[in-house]
């Protein structure tokens, strides 16, 4: 009896020894398949990139050539300019960096530029998954990281967002290393000075690639003092103040060259495109908008109070202090949206740092749900119910009706190109896509990458017609309107009815929003001029506001 207990005791002290061995096994066997899954779907990213001829226009937004003509004019000599006319400030400068390479690279051709700066994101992309997934790994839940962000890529919107020709991939990628970083020096060291400098001045890297990044900046300097762990906590007070001021310093001197140019050059600190959004706010009700601000404030400062109350060894509190930079980045920018600018969906440019905090947020309870299966089951749920709607969205996506008015801006900036004199001056709002195609001089006048002076002479006094005709005198506009919505008078808002303007190139596009792929709409794409041709605009304009058929013009 005796050396019968006597085996069986050898037995579980030999399966208690095997089971750590096995757990780390396992782990790495799946850490590895995953990072083999996640390589292989930046992969499949990288093809359809190249591969699908529409994919530069349909992953980019109009504002993502705003930022790849600039950076153009940059390479070529011109200045820091859209239009080769117009100084501007209105784009975020850490991505303007590494645009202007990425133009060169793409020589004058805009879909080449979109293909390589799309091909650049994906790899940053897949960076900022490989540092969150290794610097989580000890802390449980870096393994299922790259299995959830594959996942999430297999969405055609949530790509969109990660990777879109402008600032999101790298923001991600800036905010990824942050994360890692700060991850690293809490295990080590307690409020360690050189952790304060790194990470100060990776908050300003962040705060450049994306300016509203600095709520997340802000957040994770102020951690120590904020929401301070156990190690922390057994400082003076003196101490941990002095990391966050460190930090802060660090921050202040990466960002304070960008502002003194600014400051210099337009004698504005902001952007051009940042004033025009917060100045020129959508209505929306004041109950929407208090709503959702007090509502995404008051998650941020409830984590923040719940966690600082929980011990160290509370995996879900240590969870929420790694993510909680990231979180308060998310709930005051929503609320800052909300509020300032009256945005209640932001545009999907915006939601990068939202899908990197979710992907974060469902690999770490993915984690979990191995010693709580009715949790596995719920997120097996909405696996299979997130694969079901991609599986819709992306037949959406390839139908021509879906991308379409894109196509309509291609072709009237490539009817440009081929119909009008290399020193002619073009002007248009939401221009990005027909100046990328136009290659000629083509002045912004949403103001969104115009100059202050433009802003402050003209968009804001109502002047827009002024400044096209007698300021900066534009031999063309080009511009869509919406048929089902035409005022028979204006284009981009302006009256161009009885001043002599003629209509020289038309195209209709019916297009098929992705929000409510169940209708269209007609978008008819026009250039405009006071030159001697075409059709009157005042004849054109009153058949667009009856919705009868357009003259027919030689656009060949």
């Amino acid at each position: 009896m005796s050396a019968r207990y006597a085996v069986d005791v050898d037995s579980l002290d030999a399966l208690d020894l095997a089971s750590p061995i096995h757990s780390k096994l396992g782990s790495v066997a799946r850490t590895r398949t995953g990072t083999l899954v996640w390589t292989l779907v930046c992969a499949g990213w990288l093809a359809f990139i190249w591969l699908w001829q529409p994919a530069y226009l349909t992953l980019t937004v109009d504002d993502s050539f705003y930022v790849f003509r600039t950076a153009e004019n940059i390479a070529a000599g011109h200045g820091v300019t859209f239009d080769q006319i117009n100084p501007t400030n209105g784009f975020h400068p850490l991505w303007m960096a590494v645009a202007v390479p990425l133009s060169a690279a793409g020589g004058g051709d805009p879909s080449r530029t979109a293909r390589v700066a799309l091909s650049v994101e994906v790899l940053m992309l897949g960076l900022a998954i490989f540092l969150l997934a290794k610097a989580r790994d000890r802390e449980g839940g870096g393994s299922a990281i790259p299995w959830v962000a594959a996942l999430t890529l297999t969405s055609f919107y949530s790509a969109k967002a990660l990777f879109n020709g402008l600032e999101s991939a790298l923001q991600v990628l800036v905010i990824a290393g942050a994360l890692a970083v700060w991850l690293r020096s809490w295990r080590r060291e307690a409020c360690s000075l050189p952790m304060a400098w790194a990470l100060g001045a990776l908050g300003g890297l962040a705060l450049l690639a994306r300016l509203d990044a600095v709520f997340f900046a802000l957040a994770l300097c102020a951690m120590p003092v904020v929401w301070p762990s156990a190690a922390e906590r057994a400082l003076p007070a003196t101490r941990r103040w002095r990391w966050t001021l460190t930090a802060l310093f660090a921050m202040g001197l990466v960002v304070a060259p960008y502002f003194l140019y600014n400051l210099a050059s337009f004698g504005h600190l902001m952007p051009v495109s940042g004033a025009i959004k917060s100045e020129h706010p959508f209505p929306r009700p004041l109950p929407i908008k208090l709503g959702l601000t007090l509502a995404s404030l008051g998650a941020v400062i409830a984590i923040g109070w719940w966690g600082r109350r929980r011990s160290d060894h509370d995996r879900v509190a240590g969870f929420a202090r790694f993510v909680f930079p990231l979180a308060a980045y998310v709930g005051i920018e929503t609320a800052y949206n909300a509020w300032v600018r009256g945005v209640i969906v932001p545009e999907i440019w915006y939601l990068a740092p939202h899908l990197l905090l979710a992907i974060l947020v469902v690999a770490q309870t993915f984690a979990w749900s191995r010693d709580h299966h009715r949790l596995g089951r719920v997120l097996a749920t909405v696996a299979i119910g997130f694969a079901v709607s991609n599986a819709l969205a992306w037949n959406i996506r390839l139908d021509p009706a879906t991308y379409s008015s894109y196509l309509g801006a291609r072709n009237a900036g490539e009817w440009l190109r081929h119909h009008t004199a290399p020193d002619d001056v073009i002007a248009g709002w939401d221009c990005g896509i027909a100046a990328a195609h136009s290659g000629r001089r083509f002045m912004n006048l949403d103001g969104l990458i115009n100059s202050w002076q433009f802003k402050e002479r003209y968009m804001d006094r109502g002047r827009v017609y002024e400044f096209l005709t007698q300021a900066h005198p534009a031999d063309y506009v080009c511009q869509f309107v919406t048929l089902e919505s035409f005022d028979g008078r204006s284009v981009g808002g302006v009256d161009f009815t009885r001043r002599g303007w003629n209509v020289v190139y038309e195209g209709r596009e019916v297009f098929r929003s992705v929000l409510s792929p169940w209708r269209t709409r007609t978008d008819v794409y026009l250039v405009l001029t006071r030159r001697p041709g075409g059709v009157p605009f005042d004849a054109v304009a009153r058949r667009l506001a009856s919705s009868e058929p357009l003259a027919h013009l030689n656009t060949d």
